[in-house]
């Protein structure tokens, strides 16, 4: 993509997808995201999964989450382990 004002490239395990043009918008279930907000709201997202795996386990363990269970998951025997 040669053109466009807003470009994003996101790739994972060989695949990738690219999205551009002169406006990009990020949505919610419920709502636009600004672009100032993405940022922290993805820290957040990554702090909140770095916790769920930190507790998984415990008795103190959040609820099941499937987003965080498939979303790099972590090693089943070691769900506490350092990234």
């Amino acid at each position: 993509m040669k053109s466009g004002r807003n470009t994003r490239r996101q790739d994972a395990d060989g695949h990738g997808v690219i999205a551009g043009g002169d406006r990009i918008e990020v949505v919610s279930r419920n709502a636009r995201i600004s672009e100032d907000d993405v940022e922290p709201l993805s820290r957040k997202w990554w702090e909140y999964w770095k916790h769920y795996w930190q507790l998984r386990g415990t008795q103190d363990a959040f609820p099941k989450d499937p987003t965080c269970e498939v979303t790099i998951p972590v090693n089943a025997e070691d769900p506490q382990g350092n990234w």
